[in-house]
């Protein structure tokens, strides 16, 4: 290598390069010193890249003690997510580490279960199994699924009714139920609010989707009964504002403002106002659908203005809280054709001769004797050991005994009720209809106490309504009176005294 050939490095420069000459070859530096410096940058060696190892995550594992109460599930799922971020894929390390976080009953049951027969947890799968087994009740997801299936949300707030139905969910892991029967259950469980109502009208199709639904309807109803002072006091584009209590007028921009002239509702003329309507009587309802609204309106009694917000004060009432004349008899001509009355009207109607010639079924009046003898009497069996059972009559007011007499009086004479000489003794009072008539209750509390109580078996709820799922018809039978329909047996006749 001559010193000639490299006019332009200086001392230090031309031994550094016959250095690497001496070490890659003489080749090998000609080529390069050839080469441009974008072929020089190509040809510059790239070390290998390694893929990147993740490092092992330690978990902390609470210790799992096999008390009652205890989740074993949530427990298993603990131990696999903290092996997984360990690194451990060996089933032997991971039934290892799932043995040293136990304590309690569940240790000295695994170590001894270890000591008389080795190996018994070859694998993880089979630890679970056998934990299981040893501390969960053999019907133990026949239970969990018989509360998943009958919990409701009763008085509770909505997100703790919400984490019972996931963690009832989370134990159901042998046999999972499928997610149109969770969100049934789900919506069923929910008490009548917003919530029910929107989950009514959104068909969701797991279970999580129906909780997002119902956690953001109970937001925005929420949101929508927060009150404006909740806000007034908020910062805004102007800058921020005293966060104390409102108590004086709130700002306003009146420069879109536009000014119109007062019209009246009544008469439709410009110049002057009508006064609003002034409201005679108030009658308190509770909330309801309108099908309970017009059940619940008395016979004969129906006021000509009836109050639709029962939560307005008077001096909060409008023309808009109140219902006129004609809209309460289009109501009462619905509530008639409802009950079915109208039909026996109308000769015109295509059901009426039907009903005409079963006036005596439909009738709403009770009957006059006694039902037929059909070889079917109702039973009453009394507990072993039962003597008597006798209550006094307690006072009644004046009106109500005489509807009782008169009750008594008219059954006596069509042969439906009879003198009576029994020990036996229960007190009759009465209670008001939604009609403004009167029901008579007896009490027959202590011979009920003292029954043996029938078993009858039924079609499950569930079983019903997926019956009843797509019919467009539905009937209904309701006896008027029935309580005197039903023929007694002989002996038992004294207890109903």
């Amino acid at each position: 290598m001559d010193r000639s050939e490299f006019p332009h490095l200086n001392d230090s420069q031309f031994e550094s390069v016959r250095k690497m000459a001496g070490i890659f070859g003489m080749d090998a530096l000609q080529s390069l010193a050839a080469a441009t410096p974008a072929e020089q940058l190509e040809r510059a060696p790239v070390a290998e890249r390694k893929p990147v190892q993740p490092k092992p995550l330690r978990l902390k594992v609470n210790p799992y003690e096999g008390k009652e109460g205890e989740n074993l599930h949530f427990w298993v799922r603990e131990v696999e997510l903290a092996t997984d971020a360990a690194l451990v894929s060996d089933e032997r390390l991971r039934v290892a580490f799932a043995l040293s976080h136990l304590s309690g009953r569940a240790k000295s049951w695994a170590y001894t279960r270890e000591a008389t027969t080795p190996g018994c947890f070859a694998s993880w799968a089979q630890l679970c199994e056998q934990l299981r087994a040893a501390f969960l009740p053999a019907n133990y997801e026949y239970r969990q699924r018989s509360r998943f299936l009958a919990c409701k949300q009763g008085r509770r707030e909505l997100h703790e009714y919400i984490q019972e139905m996931r963690e009832l969910t989370a134990s159901l892991v042998g046999n999972p139920l499928h997610e149109h029967i969770k969100v049934t259950v789900f919506m069923d469980g929910l008490r009548v609010g917003p919530a029910r109502t929107q989950l009514f009208r959104v068909q969701a199709s797991t279970l999580e989707e129906a909780i997002q639904i119902a956690l953001q309807e109970e937001y925005s109803h929420r949101q929508a009964r927060t009150p404006a002072t909740a806000w007034l006091g908020g910062s805004t584009q102007g800058g921020p504002q005293s966060r104390g209590p409102f108590n004086g007028p709130v700002p306003m921009d009146l420069s879109l403002a536009e000014q119109h002239d007062i019209r009246c509702f009544g008469c439709g003329k410009l110049g002057h106002m009508k006064p609003l309507p002034e409201v005679s009587e108030l009658l308190n309802l509770e909330e309801m659908s309108m099908d309970d609204f017009l059940a619940q309106l008395k016979a004969e009694a129906i006021a000509e203005m009836v109050l639709l917000k029962p939560e307005a004060s008077p001096e909060e009432l409008s023309s808009s809280s109140v219902m006129d004349k004609d809209v309460l008899d289009e109501l009462g001509k619905k509530r008639a054709t409802r009950t079915g009355s109208a039909i026996l009207e109308n000769p015109k109607d295509p059901v009426y001769p039907l009903v005409k010639e079963f006036s005596d079924v439909v009738s709403k009046d009770p009957p006059s004797q006694l039902p037929p003898d059909r070889g079917v009497r109702h039973e009453i069996d009394l507990v072993p050991g039962t003597k008597y059972c006798v209550t006094r009559q307690w006072p009644l007011p004046r009106e109500q005994c005489k509807v009782i007499d008169a009750f008594f009086a008219a059954k006596a004479k069509a042969g439906m009720v009879r003198e009576s000489k029994s020990p036996h003794s229960t007190p009759t009072f009465c209670v008001r209809k939604p009609n403004g008539k009167w029901r008579l209750v007896h009490a027959y509390n202590k011979l009920n106490s003292a029954t043996v109580p029938a078993q009858t078996p039924i079609p499950r709820k569930d079983v019903l309504l997926n019956n009843m799922a797509g019919c467009e018809l539905y009937s209904a039978l309701d006896l008027v009176d029935g309580y005197y329909q039903i023929l007694m047996r002989e002996r038992d006749i004294p207890l109903t005294a």
